[in-house]
Parts: structure tokens; sequence; C-alpha cells
């Protein structure tokens, strides 16, 4: 029998380790992630993840969660953003993380923020990542812990009306007031309350790993993205928010959209227009995006080309992206009628265009990430 505690862990046992929902290992024990972030804290990190980007984009390489980082067999963590220097930058290969990052940062949330203030300070602690931030949306303010000898040092406690700067990522200098935003869906608690996924009955209301449902049926997500998935989500979004954050909201995974109570599905990238923002309410979002993108794994990408694209298509998502990083290229597909037109299938060498999206023009070759990553 597996030990599951309240807390999200599970000790380690040979039940547990075939199960193969998103976690986490820390200290020899299994930690699972709750169903989905709430919209502000993806809000945030969306932010966080631009402004590295913006800053330091010669420096170093910024990835987010979902991501595993291997410090070793027993403990195995996925921050919510990670920053590696380009002089460290061998700890990535065979489509992971193996070692420490230089910073990492977690942004509390209710299911995960003990372990982040706890035993996951404590791991990169051990395991020698050089600075660490804890984001608090509840109180709107960043801890900055640095590593001195060994030890973190708790060098700042900073409010949203201050300046962050880095002792280990100085091209950085983040006003804090432009990524803690009032906005909405931030009030968590609510969300917290309303955020069940499927009727409750005894066969699944218990279950709390990340997971959609689509036409009433439960399908888990399988452990981390890899490294390629990642960087194309990141390359994306960043597209989006460096052209059209006038125009609409950009968002990615893992965030519930849902459909109905029977369709609750977790894209990897959502843009929501301005004018169709009404749709993202109580932490999350209850209607049709107006574009979504999936990035295709092999764990997913069967029921993105079918399942989902039909989902998309039946519930009225205006534009529909399949990004392949195998063969590097994107299906687009345009809501006509009622139903899906397959309007281009876009190598890495061209750009793409959207009706739906008029600010972006994308060249592809800039988000596949080199094969030899």
């Amino acid at each position: 029998m597996t030990d599951k505690r309240n807390d999200g862990s599970q000790a380690r046992d040979p039940e547990n380790y075939l199960i193969d929902e998103r976690h986490e290992m820390i200290e020899g024990v299994r930690y699972d992630f709750l169903s989905s972030p709430v919209y502000a804290h993806q809000q945030v990190l969306g932010e966080l993840y631009a402004a590295f980007r913006t800053n330091c984009l010669t420096e170093g390489k910024v990835v987010f969660a979902p991501l595993d980082v291997h410090f070793d067999k027993d403990n195995i963590f996925q921050p919510d953003l990670i920053y590696i220097a380009n002089a460290n930058r061998g700890i990535i290969r065979d489509g992971y993380i193996y070692g420490a990052p230089d910073l990492v940062v977690e942004i509390l949330s209710a299911s995960t923020g003990s372990r982040d203030k706890t035993i996951k300070k404590n791991g990169y602690e051990k395991f020698g990542v050089r600075e660490y931030w804890i984001v608090d949306l509840a109180y709107r303010l960043v801890e900055q812990f640095v590593l001195v000898e060994g030890k973190y040092a708790a060098v700042a406690t900073l409010t949203e009306e201050q300046t962050l700067t880095s002792p280990t990522v100085p091209c950085l200098s983040l006003k804090l007031g432009d990524i803690l935003r009032e906005d909405e869906g931030d009030d968590e608690s609510e969300a917290k309350d309303k955020q069940g996924k499927v009727k409750e009955t005894p066969e699944n209301y218990l279950i709390d790993e990340r997971y959609e449902i689509i036409e009433g049926v439960r399908y888990d997500f399988l452990t981390s993205p890899i490294y390629a998935h990642q960087r194309i989500l990141a390359k994306l979004y960043l597209a989006f928010h460096k052209d059209c954050a006038a125009d609409g909201e950009v968002l990615f995974a893992p965030l519930d959209v849902h459909f109905d109570e029977n369709n609750i599905f977790q894209p990897d990238l959502i843009y929501i227009a301005n004018a169709n923002r009404g749709i993202i309410r109580d932490g999350y979002i209850y209607g049709a995006p107006d574009l979504v993108v999936e990035i295709l794994s092999s764990s997913t990408g069967r029921r993105d080309k079918t399942l989902k694209k039909n989902g998309y298509e039946k519930f009225g998502v205006r534009e529909y992206w399949l990004v392949d990083p195998v063969h590097r290229f994107v299906e687009q597909f345009v809501l006509l009628d009622g139903k899906y037109a397959a309007v281009a299938t876009l190598t890495e060498e061209q750009t793409l265009t959207s009706p739906t999206v008029a600010c972006l023009s994308l060249t592809l070759n800039e988000i596949f990430p080199p094969e030899n990553e």
C-alpha cells in the first residue's frame, strides 16, 4: 500500500515509482502537484520569464516549469523558473537539467507553498543553487536568498514598490510593480474552493495530480516535458508577449481552461484578446480562448491531434496551432463555419502570421532550438 500523505507526498516504494503524473522527488519522497496553478501564478511567471529574456538574453538560459532538475536520484525538483548562466550550460543534457542552476524562483501557492519555503529551500541550498527567490502573491513581496559559504543568507524582502537586483544575474534589474500586478484572478483562496474538475464521485474526487478532462474522461500528464518542449513554449510566449501585450493576454501551461464540467483542458499556450477577457474569472479561464497552441510530445501528441483538436473546434477556439518539435513544423488551423480549416503547414524557414492575432508575425526558425539540444 502506498503511503499517501495530506501534503501530497508519498513514501518511496515500488508502487509509486510506476505512477506517471507530474511530481517531484525530495530526499526520496514523492510529492505530487495539485491540479492547475491559478491565473495569477501563471501571469507572474510569464512576466518574470519575459524580464529575464529581455535583459539577459546573451548571458544565459531561462526556462520555466514543468521541467525536471535532477540533483541526484532522490532529488528531482521542478522549480517555477530556472536561470542557467552560459558558463553553466553543461548541466543541460539528454533533454533535462542535471545539476544546480544558478538561480531558481518559486511562486507560492496554497498547495506547494509550505515545501517551497522549507524542504525545497533546504534542497536548493544543499545542492548549491546560488540564488533563490520566493514570490509571495498573497502579500505581494519577494524574498531573496543568496548562497554564502554553503548557507542561504536572506539578503532582502522586497515589496512591489521596490526594484530587485541580483548578484548572480547582474544583467537583471526588476521593478516588482511590473511583476506583482493586480489583475483578474488574483484571489487564489477563492479560486481554490471552486477548482473542482469533475463531478464529485468516489472514483475521481480525491485524486489531486495534474490532468485534463476530455468528454468526461480523465487524462493524466506524464512526468515532465523535456527541455526542447519548454524552450519552444518559452520562445512562443516571448513572441506573443513582445508583439501583442497591448492587444491581449498570453499565458502558458499548466492552467485550466474550463469549457464545461466534462471538458477542462490545459493547453501549452493560451492567447486571450482584450475583448474576450471576461472569460478570466475566479482564478481560471471559463470559455474559449482566441488561440491555443499545443507542442507535441510522445505522451500527449496523439490526443493533441485528435481529441483536443476536436474539443477546441467544438467549443469555438478560433485558431489552433500544433507545433511538432521533431519534424520542426507548425500546423495552423482556423475556425471557419464551426469547423477547423487547415490553412498552413509551415516549416522553420517560414514566417507564421495569424488572422486571429494580427499583431503577431513569427519567424519559425527563432522558436525551434538547435537540433543538438
